[in-house]
């Protein structure tokens, strides 16, 4: 036979189980015939013919014929083999396989450089249809290892051949190459088309690379001679502050107090460089803008973030107030009221609001208005928080209304207020809930006294009114204050006692605090967040509120008394002061206790939560008449107790859940640029910390100290020489100015001292 069968184990091979494909035959007069792959195992076996029919290899268990394949389109019977047969063999007019299938009949692919190959006519060129020659294709770049930065970047190493995506990928690898390894390495070319590498301390060592499309941004090393004959260097310009801010960004994410210590220390133990203190304070401050963003992009981003709120926490008030500044569109205020605060503070506080105020230390001005109340352990519960312009009455006007419509306040006798001594607070609250309680913080009431009646005497008289209970008490301590001092009385005049004193508070509220310290609290709590951006700042103060309603629901599913913790002190300390009494029974709940120091006498009603003293009435909390009452019937202090106070109150602020939010990459952008407000940055670095009033933060002497010293009574120095208080002679600046005139007229030396 003029046919040769293609080499297989089975060569009688029958046509009668249909689906089976006869083994092709070729003529053996073909000089190149087609390569035998090899033989499949448990694979898929693909085998082309002219017009595309694929054959996959099937184990077929019926057949003792295990080289038959199966055609994968359709199914083909003997007759159609022959068909084939004749159409691919005996046609003359059929083209060669192995000139259809390339040189030496090996099928090309993507992996093969298969523009070597000549076309199947024979022709350098190609032509289009009207006889044109095309342009001819650019060759392929050659087979090399690319550079992979997520993973090369840490180990750097080169070779000749290695592709880079650009320039700038090349240099960071150059640099990251100098500090892991600590050579000192320069650029002698630098620019995007070729970059030169050496040694500067003269070694063999040389790194070149260039581009070999001008189209294509690639880079390759060409030469490369990675011999060094010099030795380790301590400090590199490399290890710049940029290098510095992308080594510490992430650390910062985490610790953003990290100090500027540590990251040195962490630096130079890692790379065994010295670093300077400025690249360090640089490097960290880098950092914080690359995970803060900058403070102009946040500003764009509060439309979004105002829309992720309303979505993460339904039931929000977020509102945004801007101001048109010719086409520019500037951020004014903003105010956030979180659905979780508004429910907890409804259910579980007590109807009291602390309001004050705090700068903004960022790089715009401004400041953080907030309202605080207080939870049934007397903890601080955030409400809402405004950043505004400045603080004044229209602003104090526009936080309020909103905070009035979300906490549904419509009775205002029911409700109290305590602030500093602000005016512009003040009238906002009168105009806006008539009726309400306002109250004065005492503090800053007896800073603002002293300044003109000072004294250890009235300051005690002052704080003993204060805390009076009763009318009669307040007018004896008045009394005994104007008899101190002629003036002392009468600057209370414009000053009512239900502002600053217990006896006139009202007893709704069920708290007798005097001092405005939920607003110093919280305002405390968020400094930290003070110099940051605006939509960090205010992410910081949400995350707070979320955290702290987390941590404390949990805290108060584990009390094991009936109070908290704070209150079961203050009944701890009540009760210790009950040994000076003596409560006599006059009916089931009625007790007459007397004793103290003037051996007074009070009426308890203990099915009331009453006592003439007005105490219990003020705090919700047992005086001490009603301790020593409820000693004598042998109960629990915690069980007389006002609601508010009570452990199921507690729980019913904290139930509700601050929700978390999505990142900033997955808000949904909203096309509402804002620009930050106009701001002048004034000289020198901004300051961090208040300015403290007068005696505050002072530390008392030691107690073996012989002497006071001056600064804590306030003992202003008097100069001999010009006989004016606040400097001495030393810093006299007649001296000064006299010595720097005879300098100037001796040729701006100044004179020296004798000995």
């Amino acid at each position: 036979s003029m046919l040769q069968k293609r080499a297989t184990k089975n060569i009688n091979a029958t046509y009668k189980e249909k689906g089976k494909a006869v083994l092709i035959e070729e003529p053996k007069e073909h000089k190149c015939t087609k390569k035998r792959g090899r033989k499949a195992q448990g694979k898929t076996y693909n085998t082309r013919t002219k017009e595309n029919k694929y054959y996959e290899k099937v184990d077929d268990s019926s057949s003792d014929d295990s080289d038959f394949y199966i055609d994968s389109d359709y199914e083909q019977t003997k007759g159609d083999d022959d068909i084939d047969f004749d159409e691919n063999v005996t046609n003359p007019s059929a083209i060669e396989e192995y000139e259809e299938m390339g040189f030496m009949g090996v099928c090309s692919n993507d992996e093969d450089n298969s523009d070597e190959f000549a076309s199947w006519d024979g022709s350098e060129t190609e032509e289009d249809e009207d006889g044109n020659p095309l342009p001819k294709r650019s060759a392929k770049n050659p087979k090399t290892k690319a550079w992979n930065r997520a993973v090369d970047l840490g180990t750097p190493n080169f070779c000749v051949g290695q592709a880079f995506a650009n320039s700038e990928v090349l240099k960071e690898a150059v640099r990251e190459y100098v500090v892991v390894y600590q050579r000192g390495l320069w650029f002698q070319k630098n620019s995007k088309i070729k970059i030169e590498v050496q040694c500067q301390w003269g070694c063999p060592f040389w790194l070149y690379a260039s581009r070999i499309n001008k189209e294509d941004p690639t880079m390759y090393i060409k030469t490369l001679r990675q011999d060094h004959m010099c030795h380790v260097i301590q400090k590199s310009h490399h290890l710049n502050c940029n290098r510095v801010a992308r080594e510490v960004q992430e650390y910062l994410m985490v610790d953003t107090e990290w100090s500027r210590t540590g990251i040195q220390n962490r630096i130079q133990k890692k790379y065994k460089l010295d670093v300077s203190v400025q690249t360090i304070y640089r490097g960290k401050l880098a950092a914080k803008r690359m995970n803060e963003a900058h403070y102009l992009q946040q500003y764009n981003k509060l439309a979004s973030y105002m829309k992720e709120l309303l979505r993460s926490n339904p039931g929000s008030t977020v509102e945004i107030k801007t101001q048109m500044d010719g086409e520019v569109r500037r951020f004014h205020r903003m105010y956030i009221c979180l659905a979780a605060c508004k429910e907890g503070w409804i259910k579980g506080c007590r109807p009291v609001i602390g309001l004050d105020g705090c700068h903004i230390k960022g790089q715009h001005p401004g400041q953080i208005l907030s309202a605080v109340g207080i939870d049934a352990n007397n903890g601080i519960f955030p409400v809402a928080y405004v950043v505004v312009e400045v603080e004044k009455t229209e602003t104090w006007k526009w936080f309020l209304e909103y905070l009035i419509w979300d906490l549904k306040m419509e009775n205002p006798r029911s409700y109290t207020f305590i602030t500093d001594k602000q005016k512009s607070l003040g009238i906002a609250i009168a105009d806006l809930m008539s009726g309400a309680e306002h109250r004065h913080c005492v503090r800053h009431l007896y800073n603002n006294f002293k300044c003109k009646h000072p004294g250890e005497g009235l300051k005690q008289t002052l704080w003993n009114a204060a805390r009076s209970t009763t009318h009669i008490w307040f007018n004896r301590n008045m009394e005994a204050m104007e008899k101190q001092s002629d003036g002392a009385r009468k600057w209370f005049e414009d000053k009512p006692p239900e502002q600053w004193s217990r006896s006139h508070f009202r007893i709704t509220s069920k708290c007798d605090i005097l001092l405005n310290n939920l607003c110093e609290s919280w305002n405390a709590s968020i400094v930290r967040h003070r110099d940051k951006p605006i939509l960090t700042m205010m992410e910081g103060m949400r995350m707070d509120s979320m955290t702290r309603m987390a941590n404390r629901k949990v805290a108060g599913t584990r009390w094991t008394n009936m109070v908290g913790s704070r209150i079961a002190k203050i009944i701890e300390k009540i009760g210790k002061r009950t040994h000076e009494y003596r409560a006599h029974m006059s009916g089931e709940f009625l007790y007459q206790v007397t004793g103290g120091m003037y051996g007074n006498k009070h009426a308890v009603d203990l099915g009331m939560h009453t006592c003439t003293c007005r105490r219990w009435q003020l705090s919700g909390i047992p005086c001490v008449h009603a301790t020593c009452a409820i000693f004598e019937k042998k109960l629990e202090p915690s069980m007389f107790v006002d609601n508010y106070l009570l452990p199921s109150t507690y729980l019913d602020a904290y139930n509700p859940i601050i929700y978390p939010i999505a990142g900033d990459d997955d808000w949904e952008p909203v096309d509402y640029p804002i620009a930050p407000p106009p701001y002048k940055k004034q000289a020198g670095r901004p300051k961090m910390k208040r300015i403290k009033e007068l005696g505050e933060g002072k530390a008392p002497p030691a107690p073996d100290a012989s002497k006071m010293p001056r600064n804590l009574y306030g003992t202003k120095m008097t100069c001999m020489i010009c006989k004016q208080k606040g400097h001495n002679k030393r810093g006299c600046p007649t001296i000064k100015n006299q010595s720097v005139s005879e300098g100037s007229s001796k040729g701006g030396k100044a004179p020296k001292k004798q000995q």
